[in-house]
């Protein structure tokens, strides 16, 4: 076969595979280095929006970390104007100039399907 048609064949194979390596990959795990979108927003236990979004919640008999808007922080931390006041294990618990906040990991408004 003829160098060029080998060179032809090598770089339309090139071609067709490299969009496959930008596709997202939906059960990837989120990267806790990466910052967070900030146009999302959780609603807050009194029925507003905040800019903190709550990411992961580590609880443990020793220790119990959180990590809010991509920074690690515990119990009696601050996190921009808050304090967090306490970390369970579904939730964390800010105080703010405007009173407290409750973030949580997941909505408690899930639907549960009957069969």
């Amino acid at each position: 076969m003829p160098k060029l048609a080998k060179l032809a064949i090598y770089l339309l194979n090139g071609s067709l595979i490299a969009p496959a390596w930008a596709l997202h990959d939906p059960t990837r795990p989120t990267d806790p280095t990466r910052p967070t979108d900030p146009t999302r927003f959780f609603e807050s236990s009194s029925g507003g929006s905040s800019p903190w979004v709550l990411q992961s919640i580590l609880s443990s008999p020793q220790r119990r970390v959180a990590v809010i808007n991509g920074e690690r922080v515990t119990e009696g931390a601050r996190i921009g104007e808050a304090k967090v006041l306490s970390i369970e294990p579904t939730h964390v618990v800010l105080r703010t100039g405007k009173g407290s906040l409750t973030l949580r990991l997941w909505n408690d408004n899930i639907k549960k399907v009957t069969p």
